[in-house]
């Protein structure tokens, strides 16, 4: 190979980590602009098996969002939305900071004795506490700006919470009242402070630490079944507005989205296929 040849691979190699570091998506939608770009990005990056390899219960993820792990192509554009939009969650269940004065405990119950899908076994839920936190401390997070979002669901027994973030290293959090409307069948995105770091301090390209709060310290009355499942950390990206799709879905969705696409199949003013793909994950 001429030094030409390899200085072309090293710079589109660099363009292709910029890229994947800041927006796995911006990089994916760069390899449909032409088939020489398509190739290269590639023969680096397999949509399927970086989704699959990186988050947590990775399967389960796939299917709540419709995608077939088996049919699927490996350079989906569905793998690469998945991947930036999903690869900072984290259970709820597994967090290392659980504390609250309680009556009847808070605790941590299966999913799957819920009537629902959600993509961990486990989820936390408060039952009748005075006051309580629940949190983890997050390493390795790529300096980035971050929107935070807690998916809970509220039987009405809790009116307010506050999320709370804290960059290690930081003088103080930032703390966020959340109005908590109540809904005891459907989970719903909750939103948090937004993050962004002091680049002063973490230049881009470096990585921090973040401590991420749920908790109600008010202890005039007592508070119980709310369901916490997750946190997720989603890049902020100027053309992404709307939260990515929550990770829930009842038993029998299946079925009703088969109902829904047997009723389409006559529809002459379906969206293209490329505007759907944009759309998937809005």
């Amino acid at each position: 190979m001429e030094l030409k040849d390899i200085q072309s691979v090293v710079v589109w190699r660099l363009i292709f980590k910029h890229l994947m570091n800041n927006s796995p998506k911006s990089l994916s939608n760069f390899s449909i602009t032409c088939k020489s770009i398509r190739q290269k990005i590639n023969v680096i990056y397999n949509w399927k098996e970086i989704a699959l390899k990186n988050l947590p219960e990775a399967v389960n993820i796939a299917n709540i969002l419709g995608i077939n792990v088996d049919k699927e192509p490996e350079h989906s554009l569905k793998w690469a939305s998945m991947y930036q939009y999903y690869r900072f969650i984290y259970p709820a269940s597994k967090f290392g900071h659980i504390v609250h004065m309680n009556t009847q405990y808070l605790q941590s119950l299966e999913s799957s004795k819920l009537d629902a899908i959600l993509p961990f076994s486990h989820i936390v839920h408060l039952n009748f506490v005075w006051w309580f936190e629940v949190g983890e401390l997050i390493k390795d997070i790529p300096v980035n700006n971050y929107k935070v979002y807690w998916l809970l669901r509220n039987d009405g027994l809790v009116k307010t919470l506050q999320s709370e973030v804290e960059i290690e290293g930081s003088s103080e959090p930032i703390t966020q009242n959340m109005v908590v409307e109540r809904s005891p069948m459907e989970w719903k995105y909750f939103r948090g402070p937004d993050i962004s770091p002091d680049q002063d301090i973490y230049p881009r390209g470096s990585l921090f630490s973040l401590f991420c709060r749920l908790h109600e310290r008010d202890c005039a009355r007592t508070k119980g079944n709310l369901d916490i499942a997750y946190v997720l950390l989603v890049p902020s990206d100027d053309d992404h507005h709307k939260p990515p799709k929550i990770l829930f879905k009842h038993p029998n969705h299946d079925d009703d989205k088969n109902n829904n696409d047997n009723n389409n199949n006559n529809n002459t003013d379906s969206p293209s296929l490329m505007t759907r793909l944009f759309k998937y994950f809005q």
